[in-house]
C-alpha cells in the first residue's frame, strides 16, 4: 500500500503483488464466519498476531493483518499494476481474503487482480508440493510471474 503513496527509493517499482494464502483477521466476524468459530479462530489468531506484532497500533485490526478494517487505507492505492490471490477453499481465513479481492476489483485500483482458489486447506501446497493441486498452484504462480 505505501509504495503507491510513497515513492521508492532509485525509481524502483513493483509491478506485481502475491498475496499467497493470507493471514487476515479482524476483531469482528464477516462474510460466513460464525460467531462460535469465530471466537475459537480469533484465540488463536490474536496470540499469533501480538507475538509477530507486539505494539501493533489497533492491534488485530491493524492494516498489515485487516487490510479492510477501519485504520485501513483505501485500496485505490496500491502500488503495483496487477495482483496475485490464491486462496484454499476449506481455509479458515478463506472468507477475509475472497472479501479482500473483491474489494480491490471493486475498488479504483488501475491494475488487475486474479483469485486462485483449490478445494483444499490452507498451505496444501507446503504439506503435499507434489500433488497435482500443489503443482497446479506452482504453474499459476510461476504464469503470473511471467506476465
Amino acid at each position: 500500500m505505501r509504495a503507491g503513496v510513497e515513492k521508492l527509493p532509485y525509481g524502483v517499482k513493483i509491478f506485481g503483488a502475491y498475496m499467497n494464502h493470507p493471514f487476515f483477521w479482524g476483531s469482528k466476524p464477516i462474510g460466513f464466519e460464525k460467531v462460535e468459530k469465530f471466537q475459537k479462530t480469533s484465540e488463536f489468531s490474536n496470540l499469533l498476531w501480538e507475538f509477530v506484532y507486539p505494539c501493533a497500533p489497533f492491534g488485530i485490526d491493524n492494516p498489515n493483518v485487516n487490510p479492510l478494517g477501519p485504520m485501513a487505507p483505501n485500496l485505490s492505492t496500491l502500488g503495483c499494476s496487477k495482483m496475485l490471490v490464491t486462496i484454499a477453499s476449506n481455509d479458515r481465513f478463506r472468507d477475509r481474503t475472497v472479501l479482500y479481492y473483491e474489494a480491490v476489483k471493486e475498488s479504483e485500483w488501475k491494475g488487475e487482480v486474479e483469485l486462485f482458489e483449490e478445494d483444499e486447506e490452507h498451505v496444501y501446497y507446503m504439506f503435499h508440493p507434489e500433488s497435482d493441486k500443489g503443482k497446479k498452484l506452482i504453474k499459476v504462480v510461476a504464469d503470473f510471474l511471467h506476465q
